[in-house]
């Protein structure tokens, strides 16, 4: 087995933030993952000829900017057509408040941006991948305030998310719906991080994605980066069966 990789010494985060972190960080990774789950109404708008990281200093001031957050930068079809933002967020576990209330702060800051560079205003997406234990509460921000029908949701503030649950997706599906090995792997790690078996069922799937002679330099980081991320689970997992 490789050796630890020397980076993660620098993220003093949750295990789950720094391996999102380590392949979200990789444009070609990310650009896979949006092309294998956004709806085709949206892959058909897109100009994926630009798509490079953008500063993630967009999180709100009073809760600090987190690892865990990915912004790239692309642009619609057309002459005159707006950029347009993934944000993408990830989540191994529910958090406390509806998950609007975290992303609507990001999304004003890059309008926000947008407006001062004479851009205009943005098209932003939303990405929220999610592998926690939970179901997750896929819901408007209406549907949080006690009280209100359906007549008065439009008088809240709406807006969706690509949502890639993991949790409800099967490997089987996965296998089916991913082309890229490695990308594959990656999600198989996230999906079955908690599951000893799940993970242990899947490790030909994941480990397929290993070709030392195939993969370029960056493709041997994520690899032993993901080895690393395995490798720290299963340490949990002992630790927690004494």
């Amino acid at each position: 087995m490789p050796q630890d990789v020397t980076p993660f010494s620098l993220y003093r985060v949750p295990v789950h933030d720094c391996i999102f972190k380590i392949f979200m960080s990789q444009s070609e990774i990310a650009l896979q993952l949006i092309r294998t789950f956004a709806p085709l109404h949206l892959l058909k708008v897109m100009d994926f000829s630009i798509f490079q990281s953008a500063p993630t200093a967009h999180a709100d001031e009073q809760s600090g900017t987190t690892l865990s957050d990915m912004v790239y930068q692309s642009r619609l079809k057309g002459k005159d057509a707006a950029d347009a933002f993934f944000l993408i967020e990830h989540k191994s576990y529910i958090p406390e408040h509806p998950i609007q209330l975290q992303l609507v702060g990001y999304i004003c800051h890059i309008w926000r941006n947008g407006l001062i560079n004479n851009r205009g205003l943005d098209f932003i997406v939303p990405v929220v991948l999610y592998h926690g234990e939970a179901a997750w509460p896929h819901q408007p921000l209406a549907a949080h305030i006690k009280g209100l029908t359906k007549q008065q949701y439009n008088f809240v503030v709406h807006f969706d998310y690509l949502f890639i649950n993991l949790r409800d997706t099967s490997e089987e599906t996965l296998a089916k719906k991913v082309s890229s090995a490695l990308l594959l792997s990656w999600l198989l790690a996230l999906k079955f991080a908690r599951d000893l078996e799940g993970l242990t069922r899947n490790l030909p799937r994941i480990v397929a994605s290993m070709d030392g002679e195939a993969l370029d330099a960056g493709e041997q980081l994520l690899w032993r980066s993901l080895v690393w991320y395995i490798k720290k689970n299963s340490t949990a997992w002992a630790t927690k069966s004494k």
